[in-house]
């Protein structure tokens, strides 16, 4: 797939109305021929056409600063995408000036789904466009529960997996996101964020751990994890892990290691088999009458 400053935009009327509001045209127009042309409402937005646009956008320098700005406080969630897929094409040059990928970081902490994939997307074309130097990049993208989700979903996708080779580097901001979640305070149970983060972490660390050794040795270190949550959690990316493939032996082993190191119920002295429990009393049989 070509990157975004690959792409060129093919349809002349969407090049004369880029032409014109980078001149110093209205918008709208524009703006509407882009929404007719989204693909949107529906399950698969012309996203050649946002990277093209997007990356056209930010091959134009300092005049397309405004026009992004501009399209990332759009309504349509089609043209903040467009927005997205420029910071996107600025992000994907180590030297840009303009503090795109920190603009993409701000742009992750979403309450919605669809606006987060849409950040997804466009920080995948940036970690396929730079590779392994993106990634300690990355790093502030931990300091948040949504940021966290949003920056491991974009680094274990198959495309970004298949552009990076620094087993370590991913696996470090892999650990970030984890801790985050597992050292969240109670009151941050409540919060969205650190929900959506728990519920992708697993499927996220079963992607790593299939690809780098880095991270099955990282996951095998967490096997002795205490936090019930995060157990949890762990013990649903054995199962994902498996589904990736890993070899049975290998999966029983580490399957037996984690549960070796379940924790132990409070009650269980307390509990004879073959007991009935005492929470409730057992009803009494009722009298049928004929």
């Amino acid at each position: 797939m070509k990157t975004n400053n690959e792409l060129k935009v093919r349809n002349e009327k969407i090049v004369k109305l880029l032409d014109g509001v980078l001149g110093g045209a209205d918008s709208r127009t524009l703006f509407d021929s882009l929404v007719r042309l989204s693909g949107m409402p529906g399950p698969n937005p012309n996203l050649d056409l946002a990277r093209a646009v997007g990356g056209e956008i930010a091959s134009r320098g300092g005049d397309g600063l405004a026009l992004t700005d501009e399209l990332l406080q759009a309504k349509h969630p089609y043209l903040v995408r467009v927005g997205l897929q420029a910071l996107a094409a600025r992000a994907s040059d180590p030297k840009d000036p303009s503090g795109a990928l920190k603009k993409l970081h701000d742009a992750a902490d979403e309450s919605e789904k669809q606006a987060r994939d849409a950040v997804i997307a466009s920080l995948v074309d940036v970690i396929v466009a730079r590779g392994d130097g993106v990634v300690p990049k990355m790093k502030p993208f931990t300091d948040g529960f949504l940021h966290a989700y949003v920056a491991i979903e974009a680094l274990t996708t198959r495309r970004a997996l298949d552009a990076l080779k620094d087993g370590a580097a991913v696996t470090a901001r892999l650990d970030e996101a984890f801790s985050l979640a597992d050292l969240s305070s109670r009151a941050d149970e409540r919060a969205q964020g650190v929900r959506i983060l728990r519920e992708g972490l697993a499927s996220q660390i079963a992607r790593l751990a299939a690809r780098f050794p880095e991270a099955r040795a990282w996951l095998e270190e967490k096997l002795a994890i205490e936090r019930p949550e995060s157990r949890d959690v762990i013990g649903e990316a054995l199962i994902a892990l498996r589904k990736q493939g890993l070899a049975e032996s290998e999966a029983q082993r580490i399957t037996e290691a984690f549960e070796k190191h379940s924790p132990v119920r409070r009650d269980a002295a307390r509990i004879v088999e073959g007991t009935r429990k005492r929470g409730r009393k057992a009803a009494k049989p009722r009298t049928r009458y004929h």
